[in-house]
């Protein structure tokens, strides 16, 4: 792809509301809450193997100095946390699902227009229309787009109280079940911003694919491990945030868990932030020049980052036969 049409396929992100100018003493402020937060509840277990292929040979990616460590796999390449904790669901004070539905409207519009309809049409290059999942809905705000979009929309949220508020506001079925239980199938299931955080990301793609009618998909947007913005902001970048995330993907562990699942991998590109959030650790150093200069260059450094490979986003598709 030519550097014009790179520029060309680039859609405008919003710094400013984005990454403002506190977003790391924010973002390391909440990191260190996680972890105080799972330490006062089920506490911490040792995880010392792949979550996708099971082996036990590592190299150590970085030590966060809270007892947590960031691990690679040394035979698929995929990055754990070690320890792991109890249980997920800790992380998460009692509050964080009431503070989604409060900021529901502040970023709905942005965020259906920005991101929401970016991810209709990748889907819809694929699957044209029929019946969609989204696991982990939250709010809702992709399925209101995805409506819009000609799709039977469904969802599916752990919290009760955002699963009725999704299903009250848009009208459609909420599952707050686990994915065993569901009944249903579809054609399109979607995980936005999800696998990270599972504790068995093996066993979430296997129980979506018994979900899928044939030629089904899932979509999948997860951090790429392999980015510019992990491999050189480490610790400080906003992705590294264990034990909220706990495993990080590259492409190579991408093709191993469809390998592992039998499912098609028919799409894989990265599209990221990593200027932004270099852009906002130098605004955190105190080198405000280097910021402006990066925010300044932020369309045209980005565009090369995610043609590259080499953003940190991840977006796949995998096809069930």
């Amino acid at each position: 792809m030519s550097y014009a049409k790179a520029i060309n396929d680039f859609l405008e992100i919003d710094i400013a509301s984005m990454r403002p100018v506190d977003f790391i003493s924010k973002m390391n402020h909440a990191k260190a809450e996680w972890v105080d937060r799972v330490k006062s509840k089920s506490g911490y277990r040792p995880q010392s193997t792949c979550l996708v292929c099971g082996s036990h040979k590592r190299d150590l990616f970085v030590d966060l100095n809270n007892g947590i460590s960031v691990y690679q796999c040394k035979d698929c390449t995929l990055a754990y946390v070690d320890p792991f904790p109890v249980y997920a669901g800790d992380v998460y004070e009692e509050t964080y699902f009431n503070k989604s539905l409060v900021s529901y409207d502040s970023m709905r519009e942005y965020r259906i227009k920005r991101f929401g309809m970016e991810r209709i049409r990748l889907i819809q290059k694929y699957v044209q229309n029929g019946k969609l999942l989204d696991i982990g809905c939250g709010v809702g705000w992709f399925l209101e787009g995805a409506k819009t979009a000609g799709f039977e929309i469904y969802g599916q949220e752990i919290s009760k109280e955002l699963a009725g508020f999704t299903s009250e506001k848009l009208g459609i079925p909420v599952f707050s079940e686990h994915l065993s239980d569901i009944k249903e199938s579809f054609d399109v299931i979607t995980m936005f911003d999800l696998l990270e955080h599972v504790m068995d990301p093996l066993k979430l793609i296997e129980e979506s694919k018994a979900l899928l009618n044939p030629g089904g998909i899932i979509v999948v947007f997860t951090p790429n491990f392999d980015s510019l913005g992990i491999q050189q902001l480490k610790q400080d970048s906003s992705l590294v945030c264990p034990p909220a995330h706990l495993t990080y993907f590259t492409k190579q562990s991408v093709e191993k868990l469809a390998s592992l699942t039998g499912m098609e991998l028919v799409h894989l590109e990265t599209k990221g932030m990593d200027i932004a959030d270099i852009h906002a650790y130098f605004n955190h150093i105190g080198k405000t020049e280097a910021a402006t200069e990066m925010a300044n260059l932020f369309e045209q450094l980005q565009s090369i980052v995610d043609q590259a490979g080499a953003a940190n986003h991840m977006r796949f598709i995998y096809k069930k036969g």
